[in-house]
């Protein structure tokens, strides 16, 4: 169970960085199909406590709004619904329905390298901060390594969160096949980056 203090809020929302409206109105699409509008209502009322309203219908896909402030609406979700870790991977690993640039990319997605490669480019699109390296590929050993270099320390939770994502993404591109992510390097364990080892059989 979290439970989130005014001043770690504040605190987080300082971090600069922008992410596409996209993600954020993902998330609220997933609060709907999982708790009706009145989960929706919960989650507005608690941002607006912290400090933050933000109003789901007034999320423009396409404008750029504070990296924070998505992830504050997964924190949130976390805690007026009593998620564990489970619950907010859940959210991240059925988010790619939610997105149509996930979908529109997916069509051009036709093989595993490839996909690889890509990847930065769709990280460029989607966040004015950080960058998506690959850290490593092998195709015949059945493994690729996705590395977020100068990301912030946002929440644990968040990586939590990046891991199930990844997870989906991978498993779309690979037909569905059996796919693991190793969260290998992480910020809060004093790495210089988040680093995510995907493998599959």
């Amino acid at each position: 169970m979290i439970m989130l203090s005014k001043e770690k809020v504040d605190e987080m929302m300082k971090l600069k960085g922008n992410v596409k409206g996209v993600i954020l109105k993902g998330h609220f699409d997933y609060i709907r199909d999982l708790k009706g509008e009145k989960g929706i209502v919960l989650v507005e009322k608690r941002l607006k406590e912290l400090g933050y309203p933000t109003k789901a219908k007034e999320i423009i896909p396409t404008n750029w709004y504070s990296e924070a402030l998505a992830c504050l609406i997964v924190l949130v979700c976390a805690e007026v619904f009593n998620w564990n870790q489970e619950d907010v991977r859940e959210m991240a690993y059925q988010s790619p329905k939610y997105s149509f640039i996930v979908k529109l990319l997916m069509q051009h997605f036709v093989d595993i390298e490839k996909s690889f490669k890509l990847a930065p480019i769709y990280w460029r699109k989607n966040f004015d901060f950080a960058k998506m390296e690959v850290g490593g590929f092998n195709k015949k050993e059945k493994y690729g390594i996705i590395k977020l270099v100068g990301f912030h320390k946002y929440h644990p939770l968040i990586c939590e969160y990046h891991r199930a994502y990844f997870k989906k993404i991978a498993e779309i591109m690979l037909g569905q096949r059996k796919v693991e992510v190793l969260h290998s390097k992480c910020l809060f364990r004093g790495d210089d980056c988040e680093e995510f080892k995907i493998t599959w059989k």
